[in-house]
């Protein structure tokens, strides 16, 4: 009898499941940047861009409320850096290379963008994309310079900037 009953009560547990009762893919999109070895000349195409690795970047996200996040990215050519879903256009990010690095060391630029609240289903909530996607450098401190590739943030999949230094 006690087999019969834990039986009928996994089945149950089993079978209550719906497909939207599991989140696969909710998170919201983080700003992509992609670094690159910065050079000049007439022959330059994309396909000629060397990716540059950072030892150590330190990026700071200042958002529209003013408050700060910080995040550290060591050994890479790619960043994925999370834009505050709660706060409103724009927000501001200092890069840095060094933790004591002055003001004039710092890349600092403004995001501006439109953001937009899609459900996703009951399991994954809500995420948020950003559109509409445009920068001011208020300080070049140590990049060369900057592209924009993507006009939204709508996935990973492609850089959203390119940083060439």
């Amino acid at each position: 009898m006690k087999n019969i009953l834990l039986l009928v009560l996994l089945g149950s547990v089993f079978f209550s499941c719906e497909d939207d009762d599991i989140c696969t893919e909710s998170y919201t999109s983080r700003l992509f940047i992609k670094s690159y070895e910065y050079r000049t000349g007439n022959d330059l195409t994309i396909d000629s861009f060397v990716t540059k690795t950072i030892d150590t970047l330190y990026i700071e996200r200042i958002n529209s409320d003013n408050t700060s996040d910080y995040f550290i990215s060591t050994n890479s050519n790619t960043l994925l850096i999370p834009i505050d879903e709660t706060s409103e256009s724009p927000t501001r990010f200092n890069f840095y290379l060094s933790e004591d690095a002055s003001e004039d060391e710092k890349t600092k630029i403004i995001l501006n963008y439109t953001k937009t609240e899609n459900y996703v289903s009951k399991a994954c909530g809500f995420r948020y994309e950003f559109s509409d996607i445009s920068y001011e450098v208020t300080n070049q401190g140590f990049i060369d310079s900057i592209a924009q590739n993507l006009n939204s943030i709508t996935n990973e999949s492609s850089p959203h900037f390119s940083f060439f230094h």
